[in-house]
């Protein structure tokens, strides 16, 4: 899967594993079997998985470039080790619980070919059952935080009175503000303009952040609905939804003080807020979850 003539490759996949070693697998599986028809190489990040990733991604798929990390560096720190060893043209930034569809490859490349001002893009996911799953992200305000943040308590409510457009996806291809990191294409001389990923973000908002400075750069982020993936949602983070929900309250917290550093007493503020909703979310799923435990022993 690694093209031996990698001066020549047009697109660079870079998944990040930890962990998912059955994921990765189908994932890597799902590339071989939907390849692009043009020139490309496929590089794995293991940070640091203890699950058998390592040994089994060798096994089965021995011309995937791999790169061994001993500890989990973070989602951004990984990718930009993998985007730093590419030499594709384009580089697709793909999580490990995806599936390629067939032509999803060559839609997206012959998209990004066709216009040379698009920096970011990104396609349509869907779920296992072929529904679409949310991928097109605002960019975090003040006042559109509560509706953005994941699992949010006051989601239903908010939606009740915004009428949930924040993350409404477009029917065609839309200019968007950002697109969800998870199938993402990177033009590389936007990249060398931009930077890579800002690897303060352990893991979350790093997608948005780019999609910011490309935006301040001249360069336009793309859904491109014709590029398919399949997603099984929140099929890594959900074996670890309490420490990766934390992480996402502390990214988000990192874009407002790192795009409003002025702002001191507004972001302190939203740290504080931000910290309580997750004590009062976890206090939450707890309950639920005992609640559930409970109801299974009475039935």
């Amino acid at each position: 899967m690694v093209n031996p003539k990698r001066n020549a490759t047009l697109l660079s996949i870079v998944i990040v594993n930890y962990n998912t070693a059955a994921l990765t697998l189908d994932c890597l599986g799902s590339i071989q079997e939907n390849p692009p028809s043009m020139p490309y190489e496929v590089i794995v990040v293991d940070n640091g998985s203890s699950d058998g990733s390592v040994e089994a991604i060798k096994k089965g798929f021995d011309r995937v470039l791999l790169i061994e990390n001993d500890d989990n560096l973070g989602f951004a720190v990984a990718c930009n080790q993998g985007a730093r060893k590419s030499m594709g043209k384009y580089i697709l930034l793909l999580n490990s619980d995806t599936r390629i569809q067939p032509g999803a490859l060559d839609k997206m490349l012959d998209f990004l070919e066709g216009d040379k001002s698009v920096g970011l893009a990104g396609g349509k996911m869907i779920n296992l059952q072929g529904n679409p799953l949310p991928s097109v992200k605002p960019f975090p305000t003040y006042f559109n935080i509560i509706g953005i943040t994941r699992n949010s308590l006051f989601k239903t409510l908010f939606e009740s009175v915004f009428s949930s457009k924040l993350r409404e996806l477009p029917e065609e291809t839309t200019h968007v503000d950002a697109m969800a990191g998870g199938y993402l294409f990177m033009r590389r001389k936007a990249l060398k303009e931009t930077g890579l990923l800002d690897e303060r973000f352990f893991m979350y908002m790093e997608d948005v952040d780019l999609a910011l400075r490309m935006k301040l750069a001249g360069w336009k982020t793309m859904y491109y609905p014709e590029s398919v993936v399949v997603h099984i949602h929140e099929g890594t983070s959900s074996m670890y939804k309490s420490r990766t929900y934390f992480y996402h309250h502390i990214s988000l917290y990192k874009y407002f003080q790192k795009h409003y550093p002025n702002r001191f007493i507004i972001n302190y503020l939203l740290l504080i807020s931000l910290l309580a909703h997750y004590i009062l979310w976890l206090l939450d799923s707890v309950l639920r979850s005992t609640l559930n435990h409970k109801e299974n022993i009475e039935t």
